[in-house]
């Protein structure tokens, strides 16, 4: 019975071949977390690893000969240039005298011209006498402005102080007025208690003398002056009179514009005055009269306007109801 079953199984047909499917790599994952296109890049590291070391050492080299050639030039250049250039520099150093007294002198700017001080009277009121003082000074720096604090002295003692600003290249006049004291001062100085200097900006005044001339347009003409005895002021004193005209050519309003008036006959100052424009606008003319005892004949009258044009608190702009009124033709 068993050999009849071997026989049976013997006999039966053989099964087919089984066919081998493709294996996509793409479809593969790998439970470590390494992808195939790692390996594939790995791959290709390796096959390409030396050319790539070779790729490097020829970059390197490039780079070190640029850097190298630059260093060579740059060193080449100073060598037949730079090396000249800075022996002259060392010897135009050698030859100037550099930040010496003069110089310094030159830029912190010099001292004001002072002429003498003049005394001349002014009347008496009720019995005392009364004197006038005047000094002209004179700023020699062209690019300098300051302010002088003053005093006039005389052999016994301090008669008047003051304060002024001085303009570049300015000549002043300064004034003690009406002073009343027991006899006529002798001996009597300037003294320069403080000057402050300030150079001006190029910047903000790139030409002071144009700046000088558009601000400080202000013209006086019209001048007459009329003797006592045809003044008609009074009969028993004499009383001179002064008349003109003060007009503001500038395009600016000021606060404060002094004038100020010296008298002379024979080349002799007689006497000297000073009027006060306060509030004067531009394009505004002024007719003014004043009276003058005591002077009786002058051949020459000099009227000098002085505003501090370099202050910005003596400008003023037109109110909101002011026209501003036209220059005269």
């Amino acid at each position: 019975m068993s050999t009849e079953k071997i026989n049976e199984k013997n006999n039966q047909p053989a099964s087919k071949p089984v066919k081998e499917k493709p294996v996509n790599l793409d479809r593969y994952q790998d439970l470590e977390g390494v992808t195939i296109k790692k390996l594939e890049a790995g791959l290709w590291y390796v096959e390409h690893k030396e050319l790539l070391r070779k790729l490097l050492i020829v970059m390197l080299a490039l780079v070190g000969a640029v850097s190298w050639l630059y260093t060579l030039s740059t060193f080449g250049f100073y060598v037949f240039k730079g090396m000249v250039d800075d022996a002259a520099m060392v010897s135009e150093l050698v030859a100037t005298q550099g930040f010496n007294h003069a110089y310094i002198k030159q830029i912190s700017g010099q001292q004001l011209e002072t002429l003498p001080v003049k005394v001349l009277e002014s009347g008496n009121v009720k019995g005392a006498p009364r004197y006038d003082l005047i000094v002209e000074i004179k700023n020699p720096n062209l690019r300098h402005a300051g302010v002088l604090n003053y005093s006039f002295v005389s052999a016994t003692g301090i008669i008047a102080n003051g304060e002024i600003n001085i303009l570049p290249g300015d000549d002043k006049y300064i004034t003690a007025l009406g002073l009343e004291l027991n006899s006529r001062p002798q001996n009597v100085k300037l003294v320069n208690n403080r000057l402050d200097l300030k150079r001006l900006d190029a910047r903000v005044f790139p030409d002071w003398d144009q700046y000088k001339k558009e601000h400080l347009n202000i013209l006086v003409s019209d001048i007459k002056f009329t003797p006592p005895r045809l003044s008609g002021l009074s009969e028993k004193l004499n009383v001179s009179q002064l008349d003109f005209t003060a007009t503001n050519n500038s395009a600016y309003n000021y606060w404060r514009a002094d004038l100020v008036i010296l008298l002379t006959s024979r080349g002799q100052l007689l006497a000297v005055n000073q009027y006060l424009l306060n509030r004067f606008k531009s394009g505004e003319r002024r007719e003014i009269t004043l009276s003058l005892p005591g002077v009786i004949k002058v051949d020459q009258i000099e009227i000098i306007p002085q505003v501090d044009i370099l202050d910005r608190k003596n400008y003023f702009n037109f109110d909101a109801g002011d026209v501003k009124p036209e220059a005269p033709q």
